[in-house]
């Protein structure tokens, strides 16, 4: 038998451990306790680097006690090893994980097991932690590797068994494997769109589809595929085992502090603190660290210490807007006065008479898959939020609806982005419809004269001033914000890859998109006109009896257009 392969005869005989560490502890473990508990291998046989760099044996800590009972009683319950952990920073959680697909693999024939990192730097600090491992396993425990020099595996050909790590995004990895083990670090940071996570998650279940697969992160905002699977598996929905860690899960998170200073800080706690107290049981010491960490990571800190699961992902994530301003605005949403069951006409107020109003409108191709149109309308004088159209419909058909609508509000400056699809729809304003109140866009020539043309143009010089626009008037409160879907997409709009901000994850932007037009339609104090409205098609309007939009009110007023779509409003 080659020095180093383990031997296939077991021998019930007392460990001999190190001479360099002798570990404390109770009665000798046979060999054969540590090839079958991964728990008491780790705590015997491995050694990991502690928060300050040293090396020291390795102990399991609450966080990795609890991760190890938790699969324990999912095995028992003969439920998927499938896993989802949501921790706070420094926890030991990859470290764990490390630790027990080392395990699988130094002891077992034919074990595969694979981890993915979000980035390259994590890879290397991830095999770092295997191969110490590996360097400081006793001699008659350590398997011969194949290639000392292979900086992304621990091949150990005696066993057949294989230890991989590798990249999230590369299209080579997992795939075509059989694996009994994968581990995916940092899941909600890995690169590419939520599609590309679903592809290879689907890749790496489906290679260990009779092992064992667990996904952990800290929190990276909603929306991305770790936040949904996540929220499913806390409701029940999937196969999945979630698993939450906050940051007071680790004991070691506390400040030394004296009787005095201990009771001062309880003496003033504010009510958030309180309410983590009672909750929580935390002493003065937790909170003293809290509020250290607070003012170091300012609004980092719920994303890298998060204390609730439902919170941390609101709060988390590179982000367009602040998101605890988004969060406060919910509260304040007004509720509507009228709105479709279907969501596709909500008014938060019905026009008033001597009213101005604006309107802008984000046009989309109107593809059941696709993304949606939206037009949001403002009161012109105070700001307010006051009525929104949303749907999947054809240009021309949307047309039609904000001409509706926009006549209802006292016939509305009417702003509609004209990229893309939003020809079509002024094609149909300006010349079937006639509405007389479009917002017209100057432009300037090459010599300096002021040109208008038909619609919103968002451009790469109009675009970050609407952007950055719309996040001081939401942000400040200028705009009194009343529609929650686009509260909804403040969270998820941040940079991509290429820094260009836009709803990540393929998460809807075209409401932000519609109210960002509607208050630059607002900015501008004069109003611009079209041919005239046909008189037959505003007769239409304002007189219809179809399906009336003021349940129980006086006035003879329809939304005709929307009425005129059975079945289309998907």
């Amino acid at each position: 038998m080659n020095r180093g392969e383990r031997k296939r005869v077991i021998v019930h005989r007392p460990i001999v451990r190190p001479v360099q560490a002798p570990r404390p502890g109770p009665a000798p473990l046979t060999e054969a306790d540590l090839l079958m508990d991964p728990d008491r291998y780790a705590s015997e046989l491995l050694w990991i680097r502690d928060k300050r760099g040293d090396v020291i044996p390795f102990r399991l800590n609450p966080v990795q006690l609890r991760i190890s009972e938790a699969k324990k009683r999912t095995r028992a319950l003969g439920k998927p090893e499938r896993y989802l952990t949501l921790k706070s920073r420094r926890q030991g959680v990859t470290t764990y994980e490390q630790a027990l697909s080392f395990h699988g693999v130094a002891t077992r024939a034919n074990y595969q097991a694979l981890t993915l990192a979000h980035d390259d730097k994590s890879t290397e600090k991830i095999f770092r932690i295997a191969n110490l491992f590996y360097d400081t396993l006793i001699e008659d425990y350590r398997p011969r590797r194949l290639t000392a020099s292979n900086k992304r595996d621990l091949n150990f050909p005696g066993l057949r068994s294989l230890y991989s790590i590798g990249t999230a995004g590369s299209r080579a990895v997992g795939r075509g494997d059989t694996l009994n083990r994968v581990h995916w670090s940092e899941t909600a940071w890995s690169p590419g769109t939520k599609e590309d996570q679903r592809r290879t998650l689907a890749g790496l279940t489906e290679a260990a589809s009779a092992g064992e697969v667990g996904l952990e992160t800290t929190p990276n905002g909603v929306g991305d595929l770790f936040h949904e699977k996540f929220t499913e598996a806390m409701k029940g929905r999937n196969e999945w085992t979630p698993l939450f860690f906050p940051w007071f899960a680790d004991p070691t998170y506390r400040l030394t502090v004296g009787e005095s200073e201990a009771l001062s800080i309880m003496r003033g706690l504010t009510e958030e603190e309180s309410k983590l107290v009672v909750k929580h049981k935390l002493d003065a010491g937790q909170i003293a660290w809290r509020r250290m960490q607070i003012e170091e990571l300012k609004h980092l800190f719920p994303q890298e210490y998060p204390e609730d699961w439902e919170t941390c992902f609101l709060v988390s994530g590179q982000s367009f807007f602040d998101k605890a301003k988004i969060n406060a605005l919910f509260h304040d949403c007004k509720e509507p006065v009228h709105a479709r069951e279907d969501g596709t006409f909500i008014q938060w107020q019905k026009p008033l008479e001597g009213r101005h109003y604006v309107c802008g409108a984000d046009v989309a191709e109107g593809l059941r898959e696709g993304n949606r149109s939206v037009m949001g309308v403002l009161d012109l004088e105070s700001g307010e939020q006051v009525a929104v159209i949303r749907g999947k419909w054809p240009p021309e058909e949307f047309a039609r609806l904000c001409a509706d609508v926009a006549t209802i509000y006292n016939t509305a400056l009417l702003g509609v982005e004209r990229n893309n699809h939003g020809h079509s729809c002024l094609n149909t304003l300006s010349n079937s419809i006639q509405y007389r109140e479009l917002y017209y866009h100057k432009e300037y020539d090459s010599t300096g004269k002021g040109l208008p043309a038909l619609g919103w143009p968002t451009s790469p010089k109009t675009r970050p001033i609407m952007l950055d626009d719309l996040r001081e008037a939401v942000e400040g409160r200028y705009m009194a914000v009343h529609d929650r879907t686009l509260l909804e997409e403040c969270r998820t709009f941040g940079p991509n890859e290429r820094g260009r901000y836009e709803g990540l994850n393929g998460a809807y932007d075209d409401s932000l998109f519609a109210w960002g037009i509607a208050w630059q339609i607002r900015k501008v104090s004069s109003r611009h006109g079209s041919a005239s409205l046909s008189k037959e098609y505003e007769s239409a309007v304002q007189s219809s009896a179809l399906g009336r939009m003021y349940s129980g009110d006086s006035i003879p007023v329809s939304v005709a257009s929307f009425n005129q779509l059975p079945g289309r409003l998907y």
